[in-house]
């Protein structure tokens, strides 16, 4: 099979999509998790009919090519605040849902079970919405929604279904045609981090007490330099900037993201989704009247589908279409068209981790230190951009 030669050459090959599981008819496709905590499929030859629907759904080893126009890209704000700090940018995610919602659909996306674990499940009221809102740095586990998703779609509903990009081109090998009801948004994915390591970092955060909401975006101080919040059922909190928290930390380092992050397929301006929605980092040099420090999404749509529905919410938000070069995106955005790189001590890390000798946030920290030579370098770049900021408002006064 071709899902077992491509594990065979490497992990590498796998998304974790689960695209072959909810394709089984025969339910022969199990899903176990490795030493790192991502999960793989593994085929039950005794039970297996031969089918060939695993083979056919998977994103990697057959792909549907979607023909797409010329994406249209924009600076979008929702008017709503209280929404709008609630999310991890302008919160257009929300206003998406919201219209699908109002037409009787389903919303589908990553959200918290009741362990803290990050999966996928569907919504369909608009007072649940916050469970899908904000950036989860976690690979959610898609688990049955696939199925269900089609399931929805043959009944006629409307459906938002929102994930990585290669969830979303799962989705797309597995319902294998394209529905009028169906409206796929993705983001700009910096790549997924382990669930065990999460697992293990959120026993350490909680240490007994009980958890009432984690928030991976806190805009306390800004946008631009959120913040990990831990709140928990005593009225404590952690909250840690994004520099500080090691988890993040580590995450950003790329020490713990899945292997076929590092060579991620589904990079560049064309997606298979009907709308990305990013962070709109550079805003300050592109469109500084845009930004407020609250927040800005920036939105790239890319089909008629997705310019219908993007279309019928800009009542409720402030945009601005831009054209953004290629230079552009990639200076600020760089992950949406080629993927990080592997973190040349995640071997070790990893090792480290299945001994279980070293509690989680030292392991972390044993790992993301920087070393003197490079902290200097670092500091003496930082100087140096502070200076020519400063240059610029000297110009701008005088």
């Amino acid at each position: 099979m071709k899902i077992e030669y491509l594990l065979h050459e490497g992990k590498q090959n796998c998304t974790g999509c689960m695209a072959c599981v909810n394709s089984c008819s025969n339910k022969c496709i199990s899903i176990q998790t490795d030493i790192e905590g991502f999960w793989y499929p593994v085929i039950n030859h005794h039970s297996c009919i031969q089918c060939g629907k695993c083979d056919s759904s998977c994103p990697i080893s057959s792909t549907i090519n979607d023909q797409k126009e010329k994406s249209i890209i924009y600076a979008a704000i929702n008017l709503n605040d209280s929404i709008r700090y609630s999310s991890s940018s302008g919160g257009i995610f929300q206003l998406l849902a919201e219209k699908i919602l109002a037409n009787g659909g389903i919303v589908v996306g990553a959200m918290f079970n009741e362990k803290w674990e990050v999966v996928h499940g569907c919504v369909e009221h608009v007072d649940e919405l916050y469970k899908l809102r904000g950036s989860k740095y976690v690979q959610s586990c898609i688990r049955d929604t696939y199925r269900l998703t089609k399931e929805y779609l043959q009944l006629g509903r409307k459906v938002l279904f929102s994930g990585t990009p290669c969830q979303i081109a799962g989705l797309k090998q597995y319902l294998k045609k394209e529905y009028t009801n169906l409206v796929t948004v993705d983001l700009i994915c910096h790549g997924v981090p382990s669930p065990l390591v999460w697992k293990k970092y959120v026993a350490l955060r909680s240490n007994g007490k009980k958890i009432s909401r984690i928030f991976f975006r806190n805009k306390n101080l800004s946008w631009e330099r959120f913040l990990l919040e831990f709140s928990f059922e005593n009225s404590s909190k952690y909250l840690m900037p994004l520099d500080k928290d090691l988890y993040l930390k580590g995450f950003l380092s790329n020490l713990y993201l899945r292997p076929s992050c590092y060579s991620c397929h589904f990079k560049g301006i064309q997606r298979k989704s009907d709308i990305t929605l990013a962070d709109f980092w550079g805003i300050d040099e592109i469109l500084p009247d845009m930004n407020d420090h609250k927040g800005t999404s920036l939105v790239f749509v890319h089909t008629a589908k997705g310019r219908k529905v993007f279309s019928e919410i800009q009542d409720k938000a402030n945009v601005k279409q831009v054209d953004l070069s290629l230079d552009e995106i990639t200076r600020y955005n760089s992950s949406m068209v080629q993927s990080v790189g592997c973190n040349p001590k995640r071997k070790r890390f990893f090792k480290e981790l299945s001994e279980n000798k070293l509690p989680i946030d030292i392991l972390i920290d044993k790992y993301t230190k920087v070393d003197i030579s490079t902290r200097i370098y670092r500091d003496v770049r930082r100087k140096a951009a502070s200076i020519s900021i400063l240059k610029k408002v000297y110009k701008k006064i005088f």
